[in-house]
């Protein structure tokens, strides 16, 4: 399955066929759609959000990407669409003109050649790790210009200190620079799955996502054996099932360390397993700990000594960083790129290895107790009854809901009862379920909170569980839950506490400043027709 030109659509600017050369018609010739959109308009014009619907597309290429002239809205863009995506977009400011030529050959031929580093003598990947850690640098490729321009200054960097990393890969991308992919492989790098046309996978039936899946996998499996599957934000539980039908070993999910409202929160950085009755193996959920799509050195420095701290009192001594050729291999970002992988190898000592190289958790027995997971993008669910804005606050947003299952899990396994995440309920073992997630048959209430009562919460639904039952986990009473809210968010650490301050200042200024945006408005009357 490649891309199917008869449902994509070109947006371009006015200025784009001046400033960078690109001729719409050209794209018209190839059976595609184009629609004439100014880029400042991409985020809050919804007639825009309606052409495009309208012209019964499924994917949308972008002649800029969001580091380019404008910054372009396109991620908020395509949540709302819920379509597949590229760009060819240059990822060099002083070098638009250039690279998005360069891009839009490469698009229109349907082919393109890049000019990549040598081999590495040594291949990295098939190094043993040594005992004192280890790091996986993950690569989402969906933008022509990341691979044409982005990915060579990585690999230059990356390969002759022995780091190989997991690139997911559209087969969009794969189908354009069928070369690039070989030389990956060649060098010791893994290749997993990304999505055709990076599309979104939720919503859809499970013989759709079967269909789709299977051919991504058939094309992809034409370089070498695949692993692993990278669908965040574009997925639900209907496709943990298709991954397990196809035979998907793992799959990434977003459990970042950041700086969430008052403090840090601290995600397991453990491999789980995911259980579905589409397979007879279970899946490895393998979370991501730090992405540097947006941030500074600092910030990602900071997301991953917290994630490395939580990884050592795990015991897993393993973090997973997300990158993107298209921001980190442009020319203002190299040296933050170069700095963060400094700081991985040399500043913390660890060593590179695939994610198909991660050892996986150990094996759950079929009795072992399913909990019932969440996914990052789904929509939000709202649980059953009416519930107090403090608890809408803190146990409905997924980074809440996810330390929570976590959290539980561990201490399940802690107190002799063996969990294993699953996409749904099935017959033969219980079921627990945490607020907002509700299971489907008769359930026992425990209102307690796994995240400032763990044990106490564990033993109660393991003597439950052992008992045949299926527990749904509920917060507290209003006043129990308003001051676990209070206690969980105190700031832990000095440096929490030093940061407090400025996000409050922040947010204020954030607040005056839409507040006089919205006085501007409204005193400059009603837009002349």
């Amino acid at each position: 399955m490649t891309l199917a030109l008869d449902r994509t659509i070109l947006l371009w600017d006015p200025k784009d066929p001046t400033r960078l050369g690109v001729d719409p018609g050209t794209f018209e010739a190839l059976g595609m759609q184009t629609l004439c959109v100014p880029y400042d308009r991409l985020g809050g014009d919804d007639t825009v959000i309606e052409r495009i619907e309208g012209s019964g597309s499924e994917a949308v290429v972008f002649t800029r990407n969001d580091d380019m002239d404008g910054n372009p809205p396109i991620g908020p863009l395509l949540a709302r669409t819920a379509m597949g995506y590229t760009t060819i977009s240059a990822i060099d400011p002083e070098h638009q003109e250039e690279q998005t030529r360069a891009c839009t050959a490469d698009f229109l031929n349907q082919r393109g050649i890049v000019d990549l580093p040598d081999l590495p003598r040594e291949r990295g990947a098939d190094r043993a790790a040594p005992g004192n850690g280890t790091f996986s640098l993950i690569f989402d490729m969906e933008q022509v210009g990341g691979v044409r321009f982005g990915l060579p200054r990585i690999l230059k960097h990356i390969e002759p200190l022995g780091i190989r990393g997991t690139f997911f890969v559209t087969g969009f991308i794969a189908s354009i620079y069928p070369e690039v992919i070989q030389r990956l492989v060649a060098a010791g790098h893994e290749i997993a799955l990304h999505g055709n046309m990076h599309e979104f996978f939720t919503g859809r039936s499970y013989e759709d996502q079967l269909h789709r899946l299977s051919h991504h996998l058939e094309q992809m499996g034409s370089f070498t054996p695949i692993r692993g599957a990278n669908l965040i934000y574009r997925m639900d539980s209907v496709t943990v099932r298709a991954m397990a039908a196809v035979g998907i070993s793992y799959f990434v999910l977003f459990r970042k360390h950041h700086f969430y409202r008052s403090r840090y929160l601290r995600p397991s950085t453990r491999p789980r397993r995911m259980r579905t009755d589409e397979s007879r193996e279970d899946l490895i959920l393998f979370p991501v700990s730090a992405e540097t799509y947006q941030g500074d050195f600092r910030e990602i420095k900071a997301a991953t000594e917290s994630a490395w701290a939580t990884a050592l009192k795990e015991g897993t001594r393993h973090v997973s960083i997300l990158m993107h050729p298209f921001k980190d291999g442009s020319l203002k970002r190299m040296d933050l790129t170069r700095g963060i992988v400094q700081y991985l190898s040399k500043g913390l000592g660890l060593t590179s290895v695939t994610l198909a190289q991660c050892p996986a958790p150990r094996p759950l027995p079929q009795t072992a107790v399913r909990m019932l997971y969440r996914w990052d993008g789904c929509p939000r669910v709202e649980g059953p009854g009416p519930v107090s804005a403090g608890t809408r606050y803190w146990w409905q947003p997924l980074e809440y809901h996810a330390l929570r299952v976590e959290r539980l899990a561990d201490n399940l396994s802690k107190a002799g009862s063996p969990v294993v995440l699953s996409a749904a309920a099935s017959e033969g073992a219980p079921v627990v379920t945490v607020f907002p997630e509700m299971g489907a048959g008769p359930f026992t209430a425990v209102k307690r909170d796994p995240l400032c009562f763990p044990m106490r919460t564990a033993r109660l639904v393991a003597r439950l569980t052992a008992r045949g039952r299926n527990v749904e986990v509920h917060p507290p009473a209003p006043m129990i839950d308003t001051a676990d809210l209070v206690l969980f968010h105190l700031p832990r650490t000095l440096g929490e506490l030093a940061v407090v301050p400025g996000k409050i200042v922040r947010r204020l200024q954030g607040f005056m400043l839409s507040l006089f945006d919205r006085q501007a408005k409204d005193s400059s009357g009603p837009a002349r027709p």
